[in-house]
């Protein structure tokens, strides 16, 4: 057995035992493997769902993020970096957001800024694992407009993430599609279009075969 076949044979069982879970929530299930952290695909693939609005206009905190204990190792840290700017899709097509919207993501005293022209960026550590190798914790995604206007355009609103720690190598790519007033119909359209916007990891592992000048090289993140 080769190692991509084994990785993905161990991926297959990590959450494979940690479906129940899987079954009560919609947060991110992430986990290391053979030194890399690896997050699991949901029905859309590597696109997750979130919506704006629900408690506080603009506002969101879906979704989460969580390791079931043993996923990780005590202590291990968890971050997250931009690999692209805001993604806006407008019901129909990707676009550019009509009033410049951007996303603030925070936790706590950290913060990052997202807008359409910001392109890859570091991100910030967020969580920590418990005692027994689990986490979880949750994002704060805040929708505005540079003019401080709250009237932000109706519409889905893509991060295009990947996970970070130091002990581990990062995770694949994944988007958070984030809705804001959409219709489902209409929302569920943006997702699939998204989806086809991410690299299966296997992918990911091949372009980086040919990326020989950045051997060694990682994305930092704070």
């Amino acid at each position: 057995m080769n190692r991509m076949t084994r990785s993905l044979s161990l991926v297959a069982l990590v959450f494979a035992v940690a479906q129940p879970a899987l079954a009560q929530h919609s947060d991110i299930e992430v986990a290391a493997i053979d030194g890399k952290l690896v997050v699991e695909p949901g029905e859309e693939g590597y696109v997750f769902e979130g919506e704006l609005g629900e408690t506080f206009p603009n506002f969101g905190t879906e979704p989460g993020f969580e390791a079931e204990d043993g996923q990780l190792q005590a202590g291990d840290e968890l971050g997250f970096n931009l690999l692209a700017g805001l993604l806006y899709w407008d019901g129909g097509q990707f676009a550019a957001p009509p009033n410049a919207e951007q996303i603030t993501i925070s936790k706590a005293a950290r913060a990052t800024l997202v807008t359409p022209n910001s392109g890859a960026q570091n991100g910030f550590h967020f969580a920590a694992a418990d005692d027994e190798g689990g986490l979880h914790e949750d994002l704060e995604f805040l929708l505005s407009r540079p003019d401080a206007n709250p009237d932000t355009a109706i519409g889905a609103y893509g991060l295009w993430l990947e996970l970070a720690s130091p002990r581990y190598e990062s995770s694949n790519g994944f988007i958070i599609l984030l809705n804001n007033g959409l219709a489902e119909e209409q929302f569920e359209a943006g997702v699939a279009a998204a989806a086809k916007l991410v690299p299966e990891p296997a992918s990911w592992a091949l372009a980086a075969l040919g990326l020989v000048v950045a051997a060694g090289t990682r994305r930092a993140w704070r």
